[in-house]
């Protein structure tokens, strides 16, 4: 009888035990992940879009940037949808991140520019936990293009194309805008400037053959500037070309050279 007893009270006491330490656990583990999200929060920058400001700066003056892609890649994606709540928002804070990203991609490994394909489309930027490529901030969020199946994109896109972000984003190559930091204040009137910086500097209009000459990004992107008619209102609207002229155009090649911290 003492013996059963014995071995009764020995089980209670191993039950017992192994409860408190599956509660210990438990605790453990809840507490590991609190402290985890709370280290995220932390993480989480207070505006947004002046931390946008600060990587590209990072970038521009050579200081180190690992901790802005580790927060990147950390970012409450919640948090973030709350606070891109405008369309003016929403694109200052996506061109500076696309344009930083394309440098700090070359930074990280200049060759990898050499394979644009996979410069572009590979999804190895990690964003609040999800993989993203360039082409798919460039195309699906900023130039508000829908692509099936992908959450993220659909989520983050702008509200609206802006045919003007073409003079802002910076892919690396000799032929692309210079880099600037944008901010939601005044980026009406500097997407007017980039127009006009690009559109003056890139294109030019000989009268004997009533020609005009000018960058082949306009070509690419001929939908989003409304075909060669809506291309020529802008030259226009630029005077590049007489209001009363229809001019045919020709579209120049585009210098696919690296050109790294091209700046304004």
């Amino acid at each position: 009888m003492g013996k059963i007893l014995y071995n009764s009270v020995f089980i209670f006491f191993i039950l017992f035990m192994f409860t408190n330490c599956v509660n210990a656990e438990s605790s453990l583990e809840a507490n590991s992940n609190e402290s985890t999200l709370q280290q995220h929060e932390l993480l989480y920058p207070k505006d947004i879009v002046y931390f946008s400001q600060d990587f590209y700066l990072a970038i521009r003056y050579n200081d180190p940037i690992d901790a802005y892609l580790d927060t990147i890649a950390k970012l409450n994606l919640d948090k973030l949808s709350g606070d891109l709540i405008t369309q003016d928002i929403k694109l200052a804070f996506w061109i500076n991140v696309y344009n930083s990203m394309v440098q700090s991609k070359i930074i990280f490994d200049e060759n990898s520019f050499n394979n644009q394909n996979s410069f572009f489309k590979e999804k190895d930027i990690e964003f609040g936990g999800c993989k993203i490529s360039l082409d798919e901030i460039e195309h699906g969020i900023i130039r508000a293009k829908s692509y099936t199946g992908n959450a993220f994109v659909n989520r983050f896109k702008l509200n609206q194309l802006d045919y003007r972000i073409h003079f802002t984003m910076n892919c690396g190559a000799s032929s692309c805008p210079a880099i600037a930091y944008y901010k939601p204040e005044t980026i009406q009137e500097d997407l007017s400037l980039a127009e006009n910086v690009f559109v003056k500097s890139n294109s030019r209009y000989d009268s004997l053959s009533n020609t005009l000459y000018t960058s082949e990004l306009f070509n690419w992107f001929k939908e989003d500037f409304k075909g060669e008619s809506g291309i020529i209102d802008l030259m226009r609207i630029n005077n590049v070309v007489p209001f009363d002229i229809t001019p045919s155009i020709i579209y120049e090649s585009y210098n696919w050279d690296l050109k790294s911290k091209n700046y304004k």
